[in-house]
């Protein structure tokens, strides 16, 4: 059964605070005051974030983020054996490297929504999934705000938002479909295999979980 508007706002709001944490992990070592903020994020009970929650209260925050900083440069940076590849092109393109013609079709999905990589603050190919899950959490902010315009039916922009807002919809599927879930999911299964710490095993399940819930949900717009 199709959600009401405010619910539906409210669950775009949710998803789109989930892919901006996945992009703020996924772009840059994280900071202690980033790690020390964990401690209030709302981990399913049981799962390996909810531990690495439990674990920042006792430890060394100092050490623990050095720790999370460190294997951030060992599996993305490629410095150690078995880093693990953020860019679709490595995942989906014949000779498997960076900057290939995924990386060419994601950037004119960004140019036809008007939008540009700065690349003064992210040194990423367009194609990086920081980037991807940036695409996709503005895209659930256009549809929060559709949503909210309806339902304060504002007269002749009644037309406007609901076209807005299935046009957000469309977008998605879209993305999600020919992008995000062709490639994520192996990613992920990398992730779960090489990485050490508690904070990275946690992320990779709480993502594969995450593209679960979205994979349903986006069938349904």
């Amino acid at each position: 059964m199709p959600l009401e508007y405010g619910e539906r706002a409210l669950v775009a709001d949710a998803r789109r605070m989930a892919y901006m944490f996945f992009a703020d992990v996924f772009s840059t070592e994280v900071t202690k005051d980033f790690i020390a903020g964990m401690a209030s994020f709302g981990a399913v009970e049981g799962s390996k974030l909810s531990e690495f929650v439990t674990m920042i209260g006792e430890s060394d925050l100092d050490q623990v983020t050095q720790d999370v900083r460190s294997e951030f440069c060992a599996l993305f940076l490629n410095m150690s054996a078995h880093p693990v590849f953020t860019s679709e092109s490595v995942y989906l393109s014949g000779n498997h490297m960076i900057m290939q013609e995924q990386r060419n079709q994601v950037l004119e999905v960004y140019n036809a929504h008007h939008l540009s990589v700065d690349k003064e603050s992210f040194d990423w190919p367009e194609d990086h999934i920081s980037m991807e899950v940036l695409f996709m959490a503005h895209l659930c902010q256009l549809e929060s705000d559709s949503c909210r315009s309806l339902m304060e039916e504002a007269g002749d922009d009644l037309a406007l938002a609901a076209s807005r807002l299935d046009s957000a919809a469309a977008a998605q599927k879209a993305f999600f479909t020919e992008h995000l879930d062709q490639w994520v999911p192996m990613f992920v299964e990398e992730l779960s295999r090489y990485a050490e710490t508690l904070f990275y095993q946690g992320v990779a399940e709480y993502l594969g979980e995450f593209l679960d819930g979205e994979r349903e949900l986006l069938n349904e717009f």
